[in-house]
């Protein structure tokens, strides 16, 4: 139920987004990168422990002020750690594609806070984790975070951001989630 909400929400998010008039945009590239700590990983009956692992995302957006909208391609990995509670191997992985709306927070000054929610697709895939195997599987996707932009130059926007990231069931009523500390770079065009 909590996943149907958050999907419902950041979908009325979005559309509130997107009516805005596409003339009065500016557009922007940007790329993260950083850590993700992925949930644990429940499996055909075995539970997988995952250690920290690297996030990489790069996106295209409008700014229509206050508010954003971009599409962002994503990707996730982490190592496997331990398959119930002994030594194991293999890693697991998340694609994503997302539409991402942002609200930028006037403080009148030059560091910019926002919240951020989003919605898309994500494959997540399994690669020789002891007892899983290999697997892919498609599914949704959402998120929802914080971050605080800087400007560094012209038209040039340093950013630090935390994000929550899962998806709906994958196989065996698997879901994929993660928390993710980011740093990156969002340059104005």
């Amino acid at each position: 139920m909590k996943k149907k909400l958050a999907l419902l929400t950041a979908g009325l998010a979005l559309a509130g987004f997107s009516a805005a008039p596409a003339s009065a945009a500016d557009h922007y590239v940007s790329g993260n990168a950083g850590i993700t700590w992925m949930n644990d990983v429940d499996y055909a009956g075995h539970k997988a422990e995952m250690d920290a692992g690297f996030a990489l995302f790069g996106a295209i957006g409008c700014d229509y002020g206050d508010t954003r909208l971009e599409g962002e391609l994503g990707y996730m990995q982490n190592d496997v750690d331990k398959v119930d509670g002994a030594s194991a191997s293999g890693d697991i992985s998340v694609i994503s594609l997302m539409a991402n709306g942002y609200y930028d927070i006037d403080t009148g000054g030059g560091i910019e806070p926002y919240i951020t929610a989003g919605v898309g697709f994500a494959q997540g895939h399994a690669e020789d984790v002891t007892n899983f195997g290999t697997w892919n599987e498609t599914t949704l996707a959402w998120q929802v975070g914080a971050g605080v932009a800087v400007p560094v130059g012209n038209n040039v926007m340093v950013d630090l951001r935390y994000r929550y990231f899962d998806t709906t069931d994958m196989l065996d009523d698997t879901n994929i989630g993660s928390n993710n500390l980011l740093v990156g770079m969002r340059v104005g065009f």
